[in-house]
């Protein structure tokens, strides 16, 4: 097994992350070459799908009425029909189209606040994958209702990730990688690698993700509810054949009650959970490594 931590790391800022590219077996010109090959193609991604980005895809998307078909490219139309598959895989848990609900638990100043009931109905009423046309042959998003609002954050840094593996694989031949977005999401290539989640965890052509309320905050919004999570010590990783599977797996993990990630896990070849409870305990589902 490589020794991982003896290789050389490049690293580069974006999608308010610093992300990492290890290339082993390649020498230090051709790596950092490579490396900046795929920090270029993440900046590309970023411009499409950020929510945040002015003229990016996304916000194009947001900002226009009821109805009308924006055109988008293939990258954003890819990473919406991931996102759909897995709303339909989580029942719901997980969703790009929770921005009116998160609006409406926090100010404008971005504090805490809670919402009326009448709110988080009316916000519910704009969430959902059903709300977006999605054409993959004219290769344009629409909305079928005014205040419906797209946001890539559970999705959008495993994206990324994919992309740079796919860029590494289809454009270089090299299968040999770890790409690291935000310590949150990875993804290993043919060269076997162990991560620490809840102890050493053996990967091979494989990512990984991590949520939790240390991570993010203690505001976690359950897409079938409209209501915050409770805060708890719980922490989930999830595992994946890919890194936008894996991002928006462990998002949805956070919510979803381990009956249904068993159940989850159970359905889907190919995915795997992992739980911290508290105080050392952990269980594990699906295809996660003993």
């Amino acid at each position: 097994m490589l020794n991982w931590k003896a290789c050389k790391k490049h690293a580069h800022e974006a999608m308010t992350a610093t992300f990492e590219v290890i290339l082993p077996g390649l020498d230090e010109r051709r790596a950092a070459s490579v490396a900046q090959a795929c920090f270029d193609e993440l900046d590309r991604v970023e411009s499409e799908i950020s929510s945040w980005q002015e003229g990016s895809e996304i916000h194009m998307i947001n900002k226009a009425p009821a109805g009308q078909a924006t055109p988008v490219s293939m990258s954003t139309l890819t990473c919406l029909s991931v996102a759909k598959r897995m709303h339909v895989a989580t029942r719901g848990a997980f969703d790009v189209t929770v921005g009116p609900l998160l609006a409406i638990w926090r100010t404008k100043g971005g504090q805490s606040r809670t919402p009326s009931g009448k709110d988080i109905a009316h916000a519910l009423a704009l969430c959902g994958i059903e709300h977006l046309d999605i054409d993959l042959e004219t290769h344009t998003v629409s909305k079928n209702a005014a205040g419906v609002r797209i946001d890539l954050g559970g999705i959008g840094k495993g994206f990324a990730v994919d992309e740079m593996a796919r860029l590494l694989r289809e454009e270089y031949d090299i299968t040999q990688f770890l790409i690291n977005g935000g310590s949150s999401t990875v993804r290993v290539g043919s060269a076997p690698c162990e991560l620490g989640a809840g102890g050493d965890t053996r990967l091979v052509n494989q990512a990984l993700s991590g949520s939790g309320f240390g991570v993010k905050g203690a505001h976690i919004i359950d897409p079938r509810s409209g209501k915050p999570v409770e805060p708890s010590a719980r922490h989930a990783w999830a595992i994946a054949p890919t890194a936008a599977e894996a991002d928006a797996l462990s998002t949805a993990f956070i919510v979803l009650s381990a009956k249904e990630i068993q159940q989850l896990c159970r359905r889907q070849a190919g995915f795997g959970a992992k739980l911290a409870l508290g105080k050392k305990r952990y269980r594990s589902f699906g295809s996660w490594p003993n």
